[in-house]
């Protein structure tokens, strides 16, 4: 594979997608994990790593959709700026309710938890349909969710 079949000269275009959703399934199952643990009252100091692996997999989405935009197919373009849309409203919702629990902790990380399901939910999704050769708009997304809830 030569360097113009990459993008950054690294990432396989045909995979860039892929290891973009790949790292934001593994930081929403992690939170979603650690959360659930604290819960419990255990308490495992790893919320950084899966952060990072969210942060590294919406700058990926940013950078391709919006640098490397002429590089992809109208499917990754659409899986792109579906990724980039859910992180963004998913960061507000947490951002948001988190402080508004921020006093009662145990409130906190349910609502926490619930933000974190949520988004594991529109990551795998988006993952399934990407995968699966479809796009997500605002009229299929009921029936896109549907169809990943029953393949997982």
């Amino acid at each position: 594979m030569s360097d113009a079949d990459k993008i950054m000269g690294f990432i396989p275009k045909d995979q860039y997608v892929k290891y973009t959703y790949y790292l934001l399934l593994a930081s929403s199952i992690g939170a979603a994990v650690l959360t659930l643990l604290g819960l419990i009252g255990i308490h495992i100091p790893l919320m950084q790593l899966f952060g990072l692996a969210g942060i590294a997999g919406l700058i990926l989405a940013l950078i391709g959709f919006f640098i490397f935009k002429e590089e992809f197919s109208a499917l990754d373009q659409s899986h792109l700026l579906y990724i980039c849309i859910i992180i963004a409203v998913f960061f507000l919702a947490g951002l948001i309710l988190g402080q508004a629990f921020a006093l009662v902790t145990y409130l906190m990380l349910l609502v926490s938890l619930l933000v974190f399901v949520a988004q594991l939910i529109m990551v795998w999704t988006g993952y399934n349909s990407w995968s699966h050769g479809r796009s997500i708009t605002k009229s299929n997304v009921k029936s896109e969710v549907q169809q990943a809830l029953k393949r997982g």
